[in-house]
């Protein structure tokens, strides 16, 4: 199987994600990885790779690698929170990058007096493709030492536009397509739109708790905005709609529990308020 080895991008105090102010991370509902109690204030990317997203905010990045493993830097808890104050993106989303540029600034005082915690996670979001098999110890750290190696699996799943869900037909609000008996079957879709109440959009947290209700589904599940769909089940999928608040996000599910997992996703987007 092939391997990755992801740099640490800051340095700092690492430690297992268990350990991080945050269940969304600590419970690793967005992947797999480690955290970092940051002392330097310059976001080194972990691997060569592209900028898939950067809130703009600008507290967070992925970085897709060549093998198709995302990985996610989101600094501190709740930094959303601060709207960008005290970050400054050296990067855009798209671009390519190498192990060790920079991609973000931010200012370590700023951030540790408006944010919940410094603590960093630094996580993987393949969709179980791949695994961490070696990690550094818990302890010091310097920007670009081994983080972690992760083992991985080729893997073809679309991130936007029109992946393998895109083509799930878009019925008006709550509204549900039934098999040739009038019964659910395996073809049937519903779908409902609504306004994102989220204040700081749809960031790490909310994407996160959608992929769970979404990967319980017996279907596909899509999430379109601005023209663009993104499978509910990947957490950096979600985070490249850049779906701010008052937006309108259009979710279509197929499957038997069709219905029952557009509710799901509608459901995830109330408690995340």
């Amino acid at each position: 199987m092939p391997s990755l080895t992801l740099q640490a991008p800051l340095d700092g105090w690492c430690a297992p994600l268990t350990e991080v102010p945050d269940a969304v991370f600590a419970d690793s509902l967005i992947g797999d990885g480690m955290a970092i109690d940051p002392t330097s204030g310059v976001v080194l990317a972990p691997c060569d790779g592209e900028v898939i997203t950067l809130p703009a905010a600008g507290h967070a990045v992925s970085i897709r690698a060549a093998s198709g493993v995302d990985v996610l830097v989101h600094v501190g808890i709740d930094s959303v929170k601060l709207d960008g104050r005290g970050f400054e993106p050296l990067v855009n989303v798209g671009q390519r990058v190498r192990a060790g540029d920079p991609l973000i600034r931010f200012d370590l005082d700023v951030v540790a007096r408006g944010a919940k915690s410094l603590v960093t996670p630094v996580v993987l979001a393949a969709e179980g493709s791949a695994r961490i098999r070696r990690r550094h110890a818990p302890g010091r750290i310097v920007a670009g030492e081994m983080l972690m190696d992760v083992d991985y699996a080729p893997q073809d799943v679309p991130v936007s536009g029109r992946s393998r869900g895109a083509a799930l037909r878009c019925g008006s609000e709550g509204a549900t397509v039934p098999g040739a008996q009038g019964e659910l079957s395996a073809d049937a879709s519903a779908s409902r739109t609504v306004s994102l109440a989220l204040m700081h959009g749809l960031h790490a947290r909310p994407a996160a708790m959608l992929a769970k209700r979404a990967r319980a589904a017996e279907g596909p599940v899509m999430v379109s905005a601005h023209g663009k769909s993104a499978d509910a089940r990947s957490v950096t999928a979600l985070m490249t709609l850049g779906a701010a608040h008052g937006d309108e996000l259009t979710i279509t599910a197929r499957g038997p529990n069709a219905q029952a997992a557009v509710d799901a996703i509608v459901a995830a987007l109330e408690e995340a308020l």
